[in-house]
């Protein structure tokens, strides 16, 4: 997975892996779109800034997203939790999660 800056590799074979010793990376948010569904109908939300923190020696993450809109006002979505050998992100809290396919929900 990866773009023309960034890449991560896992083995492949009947167990793809994430590869042991990779350190912390971090990222910052260049541009996004976010929407909020509720039982009025779906917006558009102001998308302020955004960020990724991964410690694969530690096998762990953390992540801030900051929204904004008139209907809800300012959201600030924040996660934080373990990364699978495989590569996948665990975080489950009382009103958020962020599983396996690396999405939001709240």
């Amino acid at each position: 997975m990866g773009n023309s800056e960034y890449a991560l590799f896992r083995t492949e074979g009947p167990r793809p892996q994430v590869e042991q010793g990779l350190g912390p990376v971090s990222f910052s948010l260049a541009s996004a779109q976010a929407f909020y569904n509720s039982e009025s109908g779906i917006v558009a939300m102001q998308v302020n800034r955004g960020n990724l923190a991964i410690d694969f020696d530690k096998s762990s993450f953390t992540t801030e997203l900051n929204l904004n809109h008139i209907s809800t006002g300012f959201v600030d979505f924040t996660a934080s939790g373990t990364i699978s050998d495989r590569g996948y992100f665990n975080a489950i809290a009382d009103t958020q999660r962020l599983g396996r396919g690396g999405y939001y929900r709240w």
